[in-house]
C-alpha cells in the first residue's frame, strides 16, 4: 500500500467523513453569516471529551492564556506551544 492509498482509505472513515461534514457545514453556516451553526452530532460526539478536557490543545486558547499569563505577570504559568513532533505523533510521520 502506498502512502496515497493509506490516505484514502483514511478520508473514507466514518471519523473523516464526520469531520467533512463538521467542515462543511461549519463554513455554510460562515458564509451565509449564521451567528450559529448546527454542527453535526457524529462529530461532536467523536471529539467532545478531549475538547472539553484541553482547550488549550488549540493555538487561538494557548495563545491568549499565554497573553493573561504575561499581563498578570506570571510567565512561568504559560503553555508551551508542542513541538513538531508531537502534533504529528510520536513516530513524527504521517499527513497530520
Amino acid at each position: 500500500m502506498t502512502p496515497d492509498e493509506l490516505q484514502d482509505l483514511f478520508q473514507n472513515t466514518d471519523e473523516m467523513l464526520a469531520w467533512d461534514d463538521f467542515v462543511t457545514q461549519a463554513r455554510k453556516a460562515l458564509e451565509n453569516g449564521q451567528e450559529t451553526a448546527m454542527l453535526p452530532t457524529a462529530f461532536l460526539r467523536l471529539v467532545l471529551p478531549d475538547l472539553a478536557a484541553d482547550p488549550l490543545h488549540f493555538p487561538v486558547f494557548r495563545t491568549r492564556f499565554n497573553r493573561l499569563c504575561d499581563e498578570q505577570g506570571m510567565p512561568g504559568e504559560k503553555v508551551a506551544e508542542p513541538s513538531s513532533t508531537e502534533e504529528k505523533g510520536e513516530g513524527g510521520e504521517g499527513p497530520f
